[in-house]
């Protein structure tokens, strides 16, 4: 069986706005993080309990640039996707 994959026009651009995103993230961009990242956004990260929110995203970016935090390298292993869902799955380093 094969695994569903986002509609060929969007994967492009899914990819583009998905490396986007963290790079803004790493950079503490948080007004072009809120124009990217919707307040309806749900994030499920492993190894953590709760789920974030649009809110949660802009404050960790904000916490980590603060910290003087530093993006070594992102990679992007793996992307599901379906009709109406997208797994990302990443790996980063600081």
């Amino acid at each position: 069986m094969a695994t569903p994959s986002a509609q060929p026009q969007n994967d492009e651009e899914l990819l583009r706005v998905r490396e986007r995103v963290w790079r803004l993230w790493f950079a503490g961009d948080i007004k072009s993080l809120e124009e990217l990242v919707p307040p309806e956004t749900i994030v499920v990260s492993a190894g953590e309990k709760q789920w974030k929110k649009q809110a949660d995203v802009l404050r960790t970016a904000l916490e980590f640039h603060a910290k003087g935090g530093k993006l070594v390298r992102l990679s992007f292993p793996r992307t599901d996707a379906s009709d109406a869902t997208v797994r990302l799955h990443q790996s980063e380093e600081w």
